[in-house]
């Protein structure tokens, strides 16, 4: 019986130390695979989420903590996490603003269109090119922030082919104003803040100064269009404050908030907490004067006749003298005053005249070409 039980233990002392074995083989496969296949398991955790359970990652990361890993390992499952964090809002981030640079195409098909720019600006797409330009220079000084580089470049061509644009179908006065910003601010500026940061910054101090420049210049690209919501208060009309550009702009100033706090960067959360605000003013506004723009136009149709005035007009002729009722319609002014016309035929007593009297048929015909150009006879 003794031997049977040494026997036994024995063979448990085995079992054991292969099961050992096992652990460590199994936990240097497990460390393996999330060293060398990391990026892999990040993208397959981007693809497919957590709906359908542990991702790929998720379950390596546990096994090694089931395995023993210890605190090394829980430390790279928040690093994975944190670095998954940044991938995903970067990716969205780019998706989302390459919708925001491309959200006032509509704005300048129309420009082409009409072969005019009406009463838009060239300021804000000035700022949004100066701030993409900013943006990349400190991307790439920084490095390991490929998204940022993406993004920014794909906004410094469409942001440029807007300005030409602009310049293009600009009356004279607004293209020298925007050739002149764009000189001073997009060439000259920036030429001046790349030699001086290149020159006489090295180091963590360079990336710290850029960074901030970078910070001032995007709470411009958001308070720019505030410029367009004051001339939507002073003529409550929203026709020059597209709303797609604000949505936009709102929903990346979150994606871009998450994607700095995740690679905690505050000079990339900052400026899109007051991007995010003043987002989310320009909607309301809009919203606020485009019901009001309804209400008015309803109260100017109710107060239009629904039927065309008619006024006597009296045409001499050659002939016999002519009494001819005609329809005129209504127009408003630009300074929306109603014409006033007098809606009641007014009876003309036709006397007795000697045709072949001149002055007589002069006069007549200065009344009939007298009409009112904004008046249209029917």
């Amino acid at each position: 019986m003794l031997r049977g039980l040494h026997l036994a233990a024995e063979c448990g002392i085995v079992l054991e130390c292969r099961l050992l074995f096992l652990e460590s083989y199994a936990l240097n496969v497990v460390n393996a695979v999330v060293a060398y296949l990391s990026p892999s398991l990040l993208l397959c955790q981007i693809c497919w989420g957590n709906d359908r359970g542990y991702s790929a990652a998720s379950i390596l990361i546990k096994c090694k903590l089931f395995l023993g890993g210890g605190a090394e390992t829980l430390e790279m499952a928040i690093m994975i996490n944190q670095h998954l964090m940044t991938v995903v809002f970067g990716i969205l981030g780019n998706i989302i603003s390459f919708l925001v640079f491309l959200a006032p195409v509509s704005t300048f098909y129309r420009i082409f269109k009409r072969k005019t720019t009406d009463s838009f600006q060239c300021l804000p797409y000035l700022v949004a090119l100066f701030s993409s330009m900013l943006w990349l220079y400190y991307a790439m000084v920084k490095g390991n922030a490929f998204l940022l580089i993406t993004i920014n470049c794909f906004g410094c061509v469409v942001e440029t082919i807007y300005i030409a644009m602009f310049i293009v179908y600009a009356p004279i006065e607004n293209r020298k104003l925007a050739l002149k910003i764009l000189f001073s601010m997009n060439i000259g500026a920036f030429t001046l803040i790349l030699l001086v940061t290149h020159f006489l910054l090295k180091g963590n101090l360079q990336v710290i100064v850029i960074g901030w420049i970078c910070v001032g210049f995007s709470v411009c690209v958001f308070a720019a269009p505030l410029s367009i919501v004051a001339h939507v208060i002073r003529t409550k009309s929203v026709e020059f404050m597209p709303f797609n550009l604000s949505f936009f702009l709102t929903i990346s100033a979150i994606m871009w908030f998450g994607y700095g706090i995740s690679l905690k960067d505050i000079c990339i959360a900052l400026p899109n907490v007051i991007g995010f605000v003043l987002g989310l003013l320009q909607m309301i506004v809009y919203m606020f004067y485009k019901n009001i723009r309804k209400i008015e136009n309803v109260a100017v149709e109710t107060a239009m006749p629904d039927s065309p005035v008619k006024n006597v007009v009296i045409i001499r002729t050659i002939g016999d003298d002519v009494l001819i009722p005609v329809e005129i319609q209504r127009y408003m002014k630009n300074n929306n005053e109603e014409i006033k016309e007098d809606a009641a035929a007014e009876k003309v007593e036709l006397q007795g005249v000697d045709r072949h009297e001149p002055k007589i048929q002069e006069k007549s015909f200065e009344i009939w070409n007298g009409i009112h150009q904004d008046e249209s006879p029917v």
